[in-house]
């Protein structure tokens, strides 16, 4: 109750009752379904009065596993438990750091995340020109096309970031793209609301982002011939995703690093399956410059390598036959 009236401010709970007939309920012509942080209340439950319709009744809490991690639902890269069991993912808690207030509490939309870690099916497999291929075959496309120039989302982490950055021709042709924004809603507790939360670790490794345009001119112009793209659709709007598409179709070769093939990475000449955070870990510097590592919670399908191992082997040279 004290978290509805003190922290997000709609005061919906009261205790109603005495005695042998108390009852945990909501004010009349209330209801905590309209509370974006509602989640909160069942990890402060002290007795577990409180649980969550999302997750009830399906997994005995004894059987889980609990991954340190991060949201990337959160502006600030909120550390959180990944709740999994066999290979799945089946709830996310916040992970409170010490001396961190803005760590005590996630966001409903960050906590009902989980799903999109469990893949539905088998992995989809690299591609070349729309029809699967071998990694060498896109190694060998990609290395003899020419002068690269990377695009890294600032929603990975660092030291993928690191990696792909080592793609480019040189350093001036690296950009960063995402342009999702995550509106305020207790500002105690988010201090940013952009929502690319790595887009700090990413500037740190001399990505410069809101100049696309820049490099779409430089393909035109044929100074560029190749692009690699670090994609996921969730974090770049409308606009951006078609300036994106404008420069991959304008270069000779384009390749997309991707968890699954979204319209963009399947407009690229190439496509290769990368893991999910839950899948790697890694570390990003969010918005406050506050360092936050995530660990890996889960094992990746088959032929799904996280960025900087395929980065090694693209930069690799192919062995004579």
């Amino acid at each position: 109750m004290r978290f509805t009236r003190e922290i997000s401010g709609g005061g919906e709970l009261i205790v109603a009752q005495r005695g042998s007939n108390l009852e945990v309920t909501t004010y009349t012509g209330k209801t905590l379904d309209q509370n974006p942080f509602a989640g909160n209340v069942v990890d402060l439950c002290p007795v577990g009065a409180l649980t969550s319709r999302d997750f009830r009744f399906r997994k005995r809490v004894w059987y889980l596993k609990s991954a340190p991690s991060i949201s990337r639902h959160s502006a600030l890269g909120n550390p959180i438990w990944i709740d999994h069991e066999g290979n799945q993912v089946h709830r996310l808690r916040p992970r409170p750091l010490e001396g961190k207030e803005t760590t005590l509490f996630i966001s409903d939309v960050e906590r009902q995340a989980y799903a999109q870690f469990n893949r539905p099916g088998q992995a989809p497999l690299p591609s070349l020109k729309g029809a699967p291929a071998t990694f060498e075959a896109i190694r060998d496309a990609f290395q003899a096309a020419g002068p690269v120039a990377v695009i890294g989302q600032g929603t990975f982490g660092c030291d993928t970031a690191q990696r792909l950055g080592e793609l480019a021709a040189s350093a001036d042709l690296r950009y960063g793209s995402g342009d999702r924004t995550i509106p305020v809603v207790l500002p105690k507790y988010q201090t940013s609301a952009d929502g690319i939360l790595n887009r700090r670790g990413f500037t740190e490794r001399s990505f410069r982002f809101g100049v696309l345009e820049e490099l779409l001119a430089k393909v035109q112009k044929g100074e560029v011939k190749a692009v690699a793209l670090l994609h996921d659709a969730a974090f770049t709007s409308e606009k951006e995703s078609e300036l994106l598409g404008q420069i991959l179709k304008a270069a000779a070769f384009s390749l997309a690093f991707e968890v699954e093939p979204s319209a963009l990475g399947r407009a690229a000449t190439a496509w290769l399956p990368i893991t999910t955070f839950a899948e790697e870990s890694d570390f990003i510097i969010n918005h406050d410059g506050d360092l936050r590592r995530y660990q890996k919670a889960l094992q990746a399908p088959k032929g799904v390598r996280p960025v900087p191992a395929w980065v090694k082997d693209l930069a690799a040279v192919p062995a004579a036959v």
